[in-house]
């Protein structure tokens, strides 16, 4: 694994906010945050959370995977997958060589005690999950479930939704996330 420079992924999110003409000071009130916060995810000096990633993604019309660049080779080896540890210690590893505008590709990690965000999260599109080891707990406004190994999932993402490990043990599991 090859943690992503957060630097090079707030230089993506500052590049395309330029792009569309926005500034610093617009993206935050449009975020609901503050300006500070934002500039120190666009230089790196601040690792985001799961929710303002994809809140700003959203925001700014960018694909999630995008944010990891990548190589024009089908096979992505496990020794250099590109990841992004997020604020909460979550870490998402990037399963492809290239951003696909269309669909995440991720291996997953929930240390204990660690959560996607502090309330339910909705985003665009739809996710499938496969809890590989550990115990994964996933909340709806309707329902929770807890799911172990081999336990697999599929969510409307544009319906709150949460995931955490409250457990002992670290949760690894495969994502897909469609667009």
């Amino acid at each position: 694994m090859h943690p992503y420079p957060l630097s090079e992924i707030g230089g993506r999110l500052r590049a395309r906010r330029e792009a569309r003409g926005l500034s610093l000071r617009a993206l935050a009130s449009h975020l609901r945050m503050s300006a500070s916060a934002l500039s120190q995810i666009e230089t790196g000096r601040s690792q985001p959370s799961v929710a303002s990633l994809y809140e700003i993604c959203r925001e700014l019309g960018l694909p999630l995977d995008s944010l990891f660049g990548g190589d024009q080779v089908p096979v992505q080896r496990a020794r250099s997958r590109r990841a992004l540890e997020l604020e909460s210690g979550v870490t998402w590893e990037l399963l492809t060589t290239t951003a696909d505008g269309e669909v995440d590709f991720l291996y997953v990690s929930y240390p204990p005690d660690s959560c996607s965000s502090e309330g339910l999260l909705d985003h665009d599109g739809r996710e499938y999950g496969l809890v590989l080891d550990g115990e994964l707990a996933v909340t709806t406004p309707r329902a929770e479930w807890v799911l172990g190994p081999g336990d697999a999932i599929f969510l409307d993402s544009t319906a709150p939704h949460r995931l955490r490990n409250d457990g002992a043990m670290p949760v690894h599991a495969v994502w897909v996330v469609l667009h």
